[in-house]
């Protein structure tokens, strides 16, 4: 393909993965929550998510096309747009029927659907590209992965988990399930303008080049995401529970998360922000060493977003999900107004500078939040018994040690972990509850 015509299916993609995000966001949460809490009616909560995911999605895609137009795009993006339709719709369906697998705490099935999704998308997009098909037919593989992946899904329910959607009288429910899921939704929809409000903002403000230096060091930032995103989803069905059946087990739970937060996303952190220039000039070259810089200041938001991830989810399984929207509005507002003070003089870095505070803002408001209404937050016990660990990090870090800033990172991540642990930060049989769901996960799963 051209290079005009990628930028096209990036444009096309972009939007399409916006509005499935919208039409998605919620559902797959809710449907998780509503089994694990009642597992008895676990064909009939998915079969009402799966009807409500096809009504949103065949929503979201009917948008598609008008919202390229409104955008002020034509030809091969409205082409690309009218084909996402697929994608959406298929997506939301694998999205839904993940509930069954969460709610059970099967993630290794469910791993299997999303190993099968990435295959055949691979293949797909390896097959269209040599058939000729272009963009078109890298949309259409995109969305016939999801569909297949959907498919295995609901064959790995119904065979190892004895779920299947029951789709009776699901049409009455569907409203009141989505309104319920609204607050979730709501919530993700501002999260997504939020995270790329500082690019949007560079655009206008500074220009291209600032752009390329800020989206580089945000995209590698954002791909730590992973590590709290899957921690806080597994331990979500827990916690759920716990919060339902026993308060105490859940606190117990929630401390042991928070303490895992601070010892594994504290090390990643230093790799990227004392290595963060070493890194990028040795993939992308010395062109983009000011991303190294961006980085550096984006690093705490490594730190953040753990925290974030599960103050989020904890606000989930307690149903006070609701209580976080006025927390992401003043965020939202907050970086708007960073963004238009500190970019100007400061390009790419202001952007960064903003983020983080924003960051900050959000994490001590919701945890204040989940602290009120959900299990107590004990930040200052956490934050002391991590202080001889962060004094041994800062008297690395003022000295110059040879091979620059990434093994410096690398070493200061080391000495964090190590005197953690030498600390009894997390005691010997605290790891019982994070290790028992992984060896479950290398077992069968028997039907109930």
């Amino acid at each position: 393909m051209s290079a005009y015509t990628t930028t096209l299916l990036g444009l096309a993609m972009a939007i399409i993965a916006v509005v499935g995000i919208v039409a998605e966001s919620g559902i797959s949460a809710l449907a998780t929550r509503q089994i694990t809490l009642d597992e008895q009616r676990t064909d009939r909560i998915l079969g009402v998510a799966l009807s409500a995911e096809a009504a949103t999605a065949i929503v979201a895609g009917l948008l598609l096309v008008p919202l390229g137009l409104l955008l002020g795009y034509r030809g091969t993006v409205l082409v690309l747009l009218a084909i996402g339709t697929l994608l959406i719709v298929a997506q939301g369906a694998l999205a839904a029927l993940s509930g069954a697998f969460q709610a059970r705490r099967v993630f290794k099935l469910f791993a299997i659907c999303v190993a099968v999704q990435s295959t055949v998308t691979l293949a797909g997009g390896v097959v269209a590209l040599v058939a000729g098909l272009g963009a078109a037919g890298l949309v259409a593989s995109s969305g016939l992965a999801f569909a297949v992946g959907a498919i295995v899904a609901f064959v790995l329910a119904d065979r190892h988990l004895g779920a299947r959607p029951a789709f009776d009288g699901t049409l009455r429910q569907i409203l009141p399930f989505l309104r319920e899921a609204a607050p979730v939704a709501i919530v993700a929809s501002i999260g997504i303008i939020y995270a790329r409000l500082g690019l949007l903002l560079l655009s206008k403000l500074d220009g291209e080049r600032a752009v390329a230096v800020y989206n580089l060091a945000l995209t590698i930032v954002e791909l730590t995401f992973i590590v709290p995103g899957a921690v806080a989803t597994a331990f979500y069905p827990l916690l759920t529970r716990q919060l339902a059946l026993d308060r105490e087990d859940a606190q117990r739970s929630f401390d042991l998360l928070l303490r895992l937060s601070v010892l594994g996303s504290v090390p990643i952190a230093l790799v990227l922000g004392l290595g963060g220039t070493d890194l990028i000039t040795f993939i992308f070259g010395d062109a983009y060493a000011e991303s190294g810089d961006v980085m550096l200041v984006l690093a705490a938001s490594v730190v953040l977003n753990f925290f974030n991830y599960l103050a989020w989810y904890a606000l989930l399984a307690a149903r006070r999900e609701g209580r976080r929207i006025p927390a992401i509005v003043a965020g939202l507002v907050l970086n708007v107004v960073l963004c238009v003070i500190l970019i100007p003089p400061h390009g790419a870095l202001g952007a960064g500078i903003a983020l983080v505070v924003c960051d900050a803002v959000m994490v001590v408001w919701v945890m204040f939040v989940v602290h009120r209404q959900v299990v107590a937050v004990h930040g200052g016990r956490l934050v002391r018994r991590a202080l001889p660990a962060a004094a041994v990090v800062a008297g690395l870090a003022l000295l110059e040690l040879p091979g620059g800033g990434l093994v410096a990172g690398v070493v200061a991540s080391a000495a964090w972990i190590a005197v953690l642990l030498g600390t009894r930060y997390i005691a010997r049989e605290e790891w019982e509850p994070l290790l028992g769901p992984l060896r479950a996960m290398r077992r069968p799963a028997a039907k109930p």
